[in-house]
C-alpha cells in the first residue's frame, strides 16, 4: 500500500513538473525570453481589459487613455503623458516656427507591442527634423487601441484641435475601420472592465480549451479568413466609410488642414472601393502594403500580428517619402 501511495505521489510530482516546463516553454515560444516574467505576460490582454482605460468626457470619443500611465502593455513599457497622450508632453500653443502633425488611429497607431521610440510616428517627427531644418516639427499621438472610424473625428474635433495641428494623419485599419458602431455605443456611458492577470493563468490549458471549442464547433460553415481585411462589404458598411471620410474631409477642409490617410499594414489586403472613398472626399491616401509583398509577414509583426518595430520603421519612411513626393511640408508648398 504504502509502495502504491509512493508511486502515485511520484506520478503527481513529475506531472507538475512537466506541466511547469511545458507551460513556460510554451510562453517563451510565444514571447520569447519575455514568457518568463509574470509581470509582462500579465500585460498581454487587450486594451478592453488593461485597466488603461477611462470614460472620455466627450460622447464621439467614448473612451481614452489614463493620464500618467506607467506600466506595460503587450510586453513593453506603456507610458502616458499629463493629458492621456502616449506621447512626450506638448504645449497646447504653438510656436509659429513649429509644424504640427497630429496623428489618429487605433492601436496600430498607438502603437501595441513596440516602445513609443521605435513608433512610426515618433521616427517620422525625428527625421522631420533631421532633414528639414528650416522648421521644427511635432507629430502628437492622439492613437488609441480600439479606436476605429467614426471615433477618429471625435478625436480631431475634441482632442486633435487643441494642439492647433497643420496637418492630420489617420493610420487607417482595415481590420476593422469599415465596421458599424452602433449609436448605442456613443449615447451610453462606457463601462471600464476589470483588468485581467493572464500571466496568473495557464496559457498552455488556454490554447488546448481554445483548440477542443474550435473542434467542438466544426460542423459550423468555415470562416473567410480574409473578412477582416475589407473583403465583401456589405452596402451598409460602405455606406458608413463615405459618411466618415466625408465628415473628416468636410470638417478639416473648412479649417484648412490637409489630410493623409495611411493604409497601416504589412498585409496586403485592402479593397480598391475602400480607397475611393477616401480620396473622394479630399484626402490623400498612402497604401504601405505594397511595400511587404512577397515579403515573410512574420518578420515584421509581433505575436499577436501588430506590426513591430521593423514594420514601423518602413511606415515612417514611406510616410516621409510620400510627404516630400507630394510637396505636404512647408519648405515644398
Amino acid at each position: 500500500m504504502r509502495e502504491k501511495i509512493k508511486t502515485c505521489f511520484l506520478f503527481l510530482l513529475v506531472s507538475v513538473i512537466c506541466f511547469f516546463i511545458l507551460e513556460f516553454a510554451y510562453r517563451c515560444f510565444l514571447f520569447g525570453i519575455d514568457g518568463l516574467s509574470i509581470k509582462k505576460v500579465n500585460s498581454t490582454h487587450s486594451i478592453g481589459l488593461s485597466g488603461m482605460l477611462k470614460p472620455s468626457a466627450d460622447p464621439e470619443v467614448i473612451y481614452e487613455l489614463k493620464p500618467n500611465l506607467d506600466t506595460f502593455f503587450k510586453l513593453v513599457r506603456f507610458k502616458t503623458n499629463a493629458y492621456g497622450l502616449r506621447d512626450k508632453a506638448y504645449t497646447f500653443k504653438k510656436l509659429e516656427s513649429v509644424f504640427r502633425i497630429a496623428v489618429v488611429g487605433d492601436s496600430y497607431t498607438m502603437p501595441s507591442g513596440i516602445e513609443i521610440e521605435d513608433a512610426f510616428h515618433t521616427l517620422l517627427e525625428e527625421r522631420l527634423n533631421r532633414e528639414q531644418k528650416k522648421i521644427s516639427y511635432e507629430v502628437i499621438n492622439f492613437g488609441v487601441g480600439g479606436y476605429q472610424l467614426r471615433q477618429y473625428l471625435g478625436v480631431i474635433k475634441h482632442k486633435a484641435s487643441k494642439y492647433d495641428p497643420d496637418m492630420i494623419l489617420i493610420g487607417f485599419c482595415a481590420r476593422n475601420d469599415y465596421k458599424v458602431i452602433a449609436d448605442d455605443r456613443f449615447k451610453t456611458p462606457f463601462v471600464i472592465k476589470e483588468r485581467t492577470t493572464p500571466g496568473h493563468n495557464s496559457l498552455v490549458l488556454f490554447k488546448l480549451a481554445l483548440m477542443w471549442h474550435t473542434f467542438r464547433n466544426d460542423s459550423s460553415p468555415p470562416r473567410n479568413k480574409k473578412s477582416n481585411f475589407f473583403v465583401n462589404v456589405t452596402n451598409e458598411e460602405k455606406a458608413y466609410m463615405k459618411k466618415n471620410f466625408s465628415q473628416i474631409g468636410e470638417y478639416c477642409l473648412a479649417k484648412k488642414i490637409p489630410v493623409v490617410v495611411v493604409h497601416l499594414a504589412t498585409r496586403p489586403f485592402i479593397n480598391p472601393t475602400a480607397e475611393k472613398m477616401i480620396t473622394g472626399n479630399s484626402l490623400y491616401f498612402l497604401d504601405v502594403c505594397p511595400e511587404f509583398k512577397n515579403k515573410d509577414f512574420s518578420d515584421y509583426e509581433i505575436y499577436d500580428t501588430h506590426p513591430n518595430t521593423r514594420a514601423n520603421k518602413v511606415f515612417s519612411d514611406l510616410i516621409y517619402d510620400y510627404f516630400i513626393e507630394n510637396q505636404l511640408l512647408p519648405a515644398h508648398g
